[in-house]
């Protein structure tokens, strides 16, 4: 959560359970941290941060209600879980091959992977907190790049300002046989 959350705002955990999908706002890392731990803990759901921070938790995870971003991210799915024709890539290995593409193409090194459980998922953290409206600009660059680049990745994810990822260490349990 350090390296691609903005210094400035409120964090996001997202959560999906038999109660349905819940957000709560924390004025810190660690305090973001405590409730994934407690999640976690619990089982049974699964758990997503949100990558930018917010104004004001009353107003929820809008993208209107964005404070600041500080990393862009990619979501590569894979044929694991979303089944044949969902994805050109078979699993991680293939994903991970088009990263390294992309990533060589466009001299541009990757901060972070994450493995999603059935894909992955990538950031390029910056240095300082970008505002919605520059944080846009730059997302739609790499969402182009990465067409011109013939990466296949999930761009509702790509331009979306208020997207969800999984946090780091927590389990994908879309597919409860095999979290």
């Amino acid at each position: 959560l350090e390296l691609v959350l903005p210094d400035a705002g409120l964090r996001c955990i997202a959560s999906n359970s038999a109660r349905g999908f819940m957000s709560t706002f924390h004025p810190d890392n660690g305090s973001a941290a405590a409730t994934v731990a407690q999640l976690e803990k619990r089982g049974g759901g699964e758990i997503y941060f949100g990558c930018a921070s917010y104004v004001d938790a009353a107003k929820g995870r809008k993208g209107a209600n964005v404070r600041a971003v500080r990393s862009f991210w990619l979501d590569f799915d894979t044929t694991e879980l979303k089944g044949e024709g969902k994805s050109p890539y078979a699993d991680r290995s293939e994903a991970l091959a088009a990263l390294e593409k992309l990533c060589f193409r466009l001299a541009l090194p990757a901060s972070a992977i994450v493995s999603s459980g059935y894909g992955l998922h990538v950031y390029w953290a910056l240095d300082a907190d970008l505002p919605p409206k520059e944080w846009r600009e730059t997302a739609e660059i790499l969402k182009r790049a990465s067409e011109i680049c013939e990466v296949a990745v999930d761009h509702s994810r790509t331009t979306d300002i208020a997207s969800v990822m999984r946090v780091p260490g927590t389990h994908n349990r879309k597919a409860p046989e095999r979290p």
